[in-house]
């Protein structure tokens, strides 16, 4: 039971970061750090969908019918889908407010310039592959933003402009990057992003 429990909880965690990754570099797993996540509605939609499938099996998990490390795990496994779920379906920040989108931008590379958990040229590699994501962020805010209340619209506008800010200056947080090549794509990133912006 416990190995079942476990399995459903790394399914559901995977499911969310790879939607979400950004929050997975917040909270020091790395391995979701090439991307910036999946914001298509239909992505979304299958995102929910597979949470709430993985949700329903928790559910039915009997905390006291396992050891008493995972009965302590069961309510905060399932308070965190709650939570999840929540965001997504009943909330819809994805869908309302334009922030979202640009903090899924900025806070994605910021995580990456601001911790030294890799060495430098790792971190960078992360970066260009975040920044080469933006384009289809936008598109998804493009598609998915339905009549976003006025003032979450004119913070977006305001805070756009310290994010172009944000981008202009971390080109200088890989100043010490010997690799040419590396840095040339970089800066192609970068700028491409400062045009999107």
């Amino acid at each position: 039971l416990e190995a079942k429990y476990d399995e459903l909880s790394e399914a559901f965690f995977d499911a969310y970061y790879t939607y979400h990754p950004v929050h997975a570099t917040r909270q020091g797993l790395h391995q979701y750090d090439n991307s910036l996540g999946h914001y298509e509605r239909s992505e979304i939609e299958a995102t929910l969908k597979r949470m709430k499938e993985i949700q329903a099996q928790v559910a039915q998990i009997d905390p006291e019918k396992m050891d008493r490390l995972h009965a302590l795990d069961h309510p905060v496994l399932t308070t965190r889908m709650n939570r999840e779920i929540y965001w997504i379906e009943t909330w819809r920040f994805w869908e309302n407010n334009p922030l979202f989108y640009k903090n899924i931008i900025t806070e994605g590379l910021f995580n990456l310039v601001s911790r030294n958990f890799a060495p430098i040229e790792d971190r960078l590699r992360s970066v260009i592959a975040r920044e080469k994501d933006v384009p289809a962020v936008f598109k998804a805010a493009r598609e998915n933003l339905v009549n976003p209340p006025y003032v979450y619209t004119e913070q977006a506008i305001r805070y756009m402009k310290g994010a172009k800010l944000f981008v202009t200056e971390i080109a200088h947080e890989f100043d010490q990057v010997q690799d040419k090549a590396l840095l040339a794509e970089f800066k192609e990133a970068n700028d491409a992003v400062l045009k999107e912006l």
